[in-house]
């Protein structure tokens, strides 16, 4: 069952129904869910269901960021996105597969850490956050924020993340 206004969305693989809530923990395991999901099924998702733009409000202060620095590093249109906030509106699907690509982001830092079997305490969110704007070395001094507009950098900075995993257990 779907229902559009307030972003429920029934889960294909498990048959769980999967809401954007306003509690921070049910948010943080979803994002972990679309993590998870394969590419084509998570366009499917995007294709048939609607997101609610107050999803992003809530994406940005699960990363502990401002809502305009996030709007901004995903290259979203600050007015439209703030009117569709503010008129409980969905977001487009580009909207929201850029929203959605940084959700799958969060939950690939938590599944990192749930990996290394010190998750508890830990605050996927609010890293991911930090980190986004931190300058790297492995990008030339740049932040990660500056390439999360589109598909192809919030890839990159997937593999990225992947990479200090793969560093981290080496």
């Amino acid at each position: 069952m779907i229902q559009s206004s307030r972003g429920r969305i029934k889960e294909r693989q498990t048959g769980k129904d999967l809401r954007i809530s306003r509690d921070r923990e049910a948010r943080m395991t979803w994002c972990s869910v679309l993590h998870d999901e394969t590419l084509a099924c998570l366009s499917e998702r995007i294709r048939r269901q609607p997101f609610p733009a107050e999803l992003v409000r809530y994406l940005a202060s699960d990363l502990h960021v401002e809502a305009g620095f996030l709007i901004d590093a995903l290259g979203l249109p600050r007015g439209v996105i703030s009117r569709k906030i503010n008129k409980n509106e969905n977001l487009s699907p580009g909207q929201a597969e850029r929203v959605i690509g940084m959700l799958r982001l969060v939950g690939q830092v938590r599944a990192m850490v749930v990996e290394s079997g010190k998750a508890k305490g830990f605050d996927a969110g609010r890293w991911l956050g930090e980190w986004i704007e931190q300058p790297l070395p492995a990008l030339d001094g740049r932040f990660p924020a500056e390439y999360l507009g589109d598909s192809a950098g919030r890839e990159w900075i997937s593999r990225l993340l992947r990479q200090i995993q793969a560093s981290a257990f080496a």
